[in-house]
């Protein structure tokens, strides 16, 4: 088994950790554990370092280099099927939309302000001579 060079276990409803010693499989050049219910760190010692995180898609409890950071919790539930990775993603888009509308809107007014501050009474002005 030590010169395995492909390994796909994709869409088997597997669950588990992913062994630490498929790190010594030298010659493995391809993995796939993606769609099913593995959970844990993801190895990073040998191969596993070239392998894309496409392969381990689907395993909402992993974590590690390749996916989800480990320090950061996990949560999912059974009705909620989103990626951990699209998660974070989302939680980082809000959090930059947030202060982006704030600043934006805040600008906007500064700049009004400051353009028709002169305009108004100008304005006004001839108003009044019709």
């Amino acid at each position: 088994m030590s010169s395995l060079e492909m390994l796909d276990l994709s869409h088997n409803d597997l669950s588990g950790t992913i062994p630490t010693s498929l790190e010594s499989l030298t010659f493995l050049s391809l993995f796939d554990v993606s769609y099913n219910q593995l959970h844990g760190r993801i190895p990073s010692g040998g191969q596993f370092q070239t392998f894309p995180s496409s392969r381990f898609e689907g395993n909402y409890q992993l974590c590690g280099d390749h996916w989800f950071s480990c320090e950061e919790p996990i949560t999912t539930d059974e009705h909620h099927h989103e990626s951990p990775k699209s998660s974070r993603m989302n939680k980082d888009f809000i959090n930059g939309m947030i202060p982006g509308i704030i600043f934006g809107t805040l600008s906007s007014i500064v700049l009004i302000n400051l353009y028709f501050k002169d305009f108004i009474p100008k304005f006004l002005c001839k108003w009044q001579k019709m």
